[in-house]
Order: structure tokens, then sequence, then C-alpha cells
């Protein structure tokens, strides 16, 4: 996008900040859903230990993100770094804990399937039951 070799792009997060302060603008906003992948004979404990300090840590970027926009510095590629002004940034990318149900999980595994994404042998048989771990 900065080298004019694209007329339009999908990007989020500091990629999206970048944009907007060197004068690109939004014309369609997007959603995009992730999940953690955990070693079968992960200690869940720790899991969720590790999902809770995440959901702690959206909780405090939630109400001031500002206080952690110096981050960003860390991430941000030496080129870019005279171009913008990372204390301008928003709060990036967002962690949202909701569910995830079997229909959705059985409509992504599906489509995974469909479009080869992982060998036969990694993907999985599909089983949610096997694959999501719903305790919190």
């Amino acid at each position: 996008m900065i080298a004019r070799k694209a007329k339009a792009a999908n990007v989020f997060g500091m990629q999206l900040y970048i944009l907007e302060q060197l004068g690109f603008r939004k014309i369609a906003d997007t959603t995009f859903m992730i999940a953690g992948m955990v070693a079968k004979d992960a200690d869940l404990g720790e899991v969720k230990k590790y999902y809770a300090a995440l959901r702690r840590a959206q909780a405090d970027i939630d109400v001031m993100h500002q206080k952690y926009v110096h981050y960003y510095a860390h991430e941000l590629p030496e080129r870019f770094k005279t171009l913008v002004d990372v204390r301008r940034f928003g709060p990036g990318e967002r962690l949202v804990f909701e569910p995830y149900s079997k229909a959705m999980y059985e409509d992504t595994h599906r489509w995974v399937e469909e479009r080869g994404i992982f060998d036969a042998d990694a993907v999985g048989a599909g089983a949610f039951e096997d694959a999501v771990t719903l305790a919190r």
C-alpha cells in the first residue's frame, strides 16, 4: 500500500493505524476470529491461567489503551518509525471471550478441509468434543 502497488488491502491493528496516519482511509470494516491451538498433553490448568491473564490484559486495554500504545514502537519496523506517531494508535486487535459453538466449529472445520489448509492427517477428525475446551 505504501509503495502504491495495490489499490486496496485488508489490514487491521497496527498496520491499519500506520496506513490511516499516512492518509489512507477505511472503506469497509472487517472482523475475524482466531483460535488457540493447545498440545494434547498440555496442562489445562496452565492453559486456563494463560487465558485468564489475556482476559485481564484485555480489560486493562479496554479501560485505557493509551497507557499501552508505546509498546507498538517495539513492534514497528524501523522504516516506519519516522512516518507515524504510535501515541495516536488505537487499542489494536481485541480479544473477545465468547463461547465457540459446535455449529461454528463444524462450519469452520469443513471450510478448512475443503481448502486443504492442513494435510489430511493433521486436520483431525472434526469432533467438536475432542477439539474444543469449554472449561472457563
